[in-house]
C-alpha cells in the first residue's frame, strides 16, 4: 500500500511540474514576442531620428541628391545639393 501512495504522489508532482513548465514556456514565448516587437519599434524610431537629423542639415530637404556631369567625361556622379 505504501508503494501505491508513493507512485501517486510522484505522478502528482510530475503533473504539477509539467504544468508549471508549460506556463513558463508560454510566458517566455510571450516575453520574446514583446522584446522583438519593442526592438522593431526602437529601430524604426532610431531610423526616423537619424533621417530627421540627416535631412535637417540640408536647405532643400525634398531634393537630397542628383546627378551632375563632369566636363572631361560623361560619367554621372552623385552630388549633395
Amino acid at each position: 500500500m505504501g508503494r501505491y501512495d508513493t507512485s501517486l504522489y510522484l505522478k502528482a508532482q510530475v503533473d504539477n511540474l509539467t504544468g508549471h513548465n508549460e506556463e513558463l514556456r508560454l510566458e517566455l514565448k510571450e516575453s520574446r514576442f514583446e522584446a522583438t516587437k519593442a526592438n522593431v519599434e526602437f529601430e524604426k524610431a532610431k531610423t526616423k531620428v537619424n533621417n530627421s537629423n540627416y535631412l535637417s542639415g540640408f536647405p532643400a530637404s525634398g531634393k537630397i541628391m542628383e546627378t551632375c556631369k563632369m566636363k572631361k567625361k560623361n560619367h554621372g556622379f552623385l552630388s549633395v545639393i
